[in-house]
């Protein structure tokens, strides 16, 4: 595993890659591309399994950076953030979750449409 403390990155072999904010650089979508870019022109996609954030690293542009790429992602989101339902109505994700029990992680098997984009989701 490659740990990276000034930008929050740590890149293992084929495992996963997650971003943390160590320090709030990575808080812009241009500069975490920037830092990704280079990650991946050091070490290539494919030596990423998964990428894992939280709430700090969602937004419509990020996503569509590493969709671009190809690299799959499982981020944390804001309760508030606005999903299509089942019914193609927007609601807050977390009403998408809110009759799960506690520790019951549910798996919506359908993407669902969110800041343009077509993703699945999960949670508990």
């Amino acid at each position: 595993m490659i740990r990276c403390p000034v930008t929050g990155l740590i890149a293992p072999n084929k495992t996963r890659f997650a971003l943390r904010p160590v320090m709030p650089i990575l808080a812009c979508t241009s500069e975490r591309t920037t830092v990704m870019e280079i990650f991946l022109d050091l070490f290539g996609a494919q030596n990423i399994a998964c990428l894992l954030g939280d709430r700090e690293f969602v937004g419509r542009e990020w996503f569509r950076f590493l969709k671009r790429h190809r690299i799959k992602f499982q981020m944390r989101l804001h309760k508030n953030t606005l999903v299509r339902n089942g019914r193609g109505q927007y609601a807050h994700a977390w009403r998408l979750f809110c009759r799960t029990r506690i520790n019951c992680p549910l798996v919506i098997p359908e993407a669902r449409k969110m800041w343009g984009l077509e993703l699945y989701l999960s949670g508990c």
